[in-house]
């Protein structure tokens, strides 16, 4: 990933088309994600309306050494059983909140989010399988 900071994670723009194909009401299911200059200054939470959803987090991350060592000192500050119950955008959201930079790559490419039998379904009927992505 070419992309400049010491944590960046890459999110679909186009997300609403995606998630209009897997629920009847995007808002059951997508999460809030805000930017500010290519910076991720929200993710992760229960989105009330449209306008707080600026993308989908994909879940590819970069890390430079520089920021996995912010990633370390945050986790080291929960006990492990608080450690096994985070998921990926908790930490990230926390991680924003304790005042660390994450920055933010934009994916134009096709990019599908599978999460059950009916996802791939719904897709493979949509789009061409064989396809080149």
């Amino acid at each position: 990933m070419q992309a400049e900071g010491d944590i960046v994670l890459t999110y679909d723009p186009n997300w609403r088309e995606l998630w209009t194909l897997r629920f009847e009401d995007p808002l059951s299911d997508a999460e809030t994600f805000r930017l500010a200059d290519n910076q991720v200054i929200e993710i992760g939470n229960r989105a009330d309306s449209l306008d707080e959803i600026e993308g989908q987090y994909m879940g590819l991350l970069k890390f430079t050494p520089a920021g996995w060592k912010q990633v370390r000192e945050h986790l080291d500050s929960f006990d492990q059983e608080e450690r096994d119950r985070m998921d990926m955008t908790r930490l990230l959201q926390g991680l924003i909140q304790s005042g660390t930079r994450i920055m933010a790559t934009p994916i134009q490419d096709r990019w599908f989010e599978v999460d059950s039998e009916e996802d791939l379904r719904r897709y493979e009927e949509r789009h061409d399988p064989g396809a080149p992505f």
